[in-house]
């Protein structure tokens, strides 16, 4: 078929139309939400074909007070480039493997939430960390990561600090 103004199929979108941004609803305020709402986001940019260089328009289009100050002093390329725009937003955030190891080691159940709910939220939660140690299906890759985890927690305190330092920085 051919191109229907507004699809995303032809570059020259209203970028204030593109169903992404109702669809994708707005910037969580709780960081453990922050890696699922990318997803959402980039899964919708694929969905609609919304083109590169709309991308960060759109993320900062969608995004809370905390994060639009933050944007206001990022360098103009980061402002541009939805990648860079994405990780500088992780940075601030925290969001990154150790953090999400630590969210799903420490989870609890919440009492407002029903067990199918608190084990979803688990699953998420192990998901993107397995995906921020870029995992993906390899079974052997994953039993590595676990053993390499458990021997960090065996590790005395010191060495231990180190290593996380070191994997910050990968």
């Amino acid at each position: 078929g051919r191109n229907e103004p507004g699809d995303g199929n032809d570059g020259g979108v209203n970028i204030l139309q593109s169903p992404v941004i109702k669809l994708a609803g707005k910037f969580p305020n709780d960081p453990l939400r922050i890696p699922p709402f990318f997803s959402n986001l980039e899964d919708l940019f694929d969905q609609f074909r919304v083109p590169e260089d709309q991308q960060a328009t759109i993320l900062q289009m969608l995004t809370i007070d905390h994060v639009r100050e933050l944007i206001s002093r990022l360098p103009g390329d980061f402002k541009r480039n939805y990648i860079l725009l994405k990780g500088a937003i992780l940075d601030e955030f925290k969001i990154n493997a150790t953090m999400l190891r630590d969210s799903f080691n420490k989870a609890r159940k919440l009492p407002s939430e029903s067990y199918a709910t608190f084990a979803n939220r688990l699953h998420n939660i192990l998901l993107y960390y397995l995906d921020s140690r870029n995992i993906g299906r390899d079974f052997d890759r994953l039993v590595q990561l676990i053993c390499a985890d458990k021997m960090k927690e065996l590790l005395p305190r010191d060495i231990t600090d180190f290593v996380v330092e070191k994997e910050l920085h990968e």
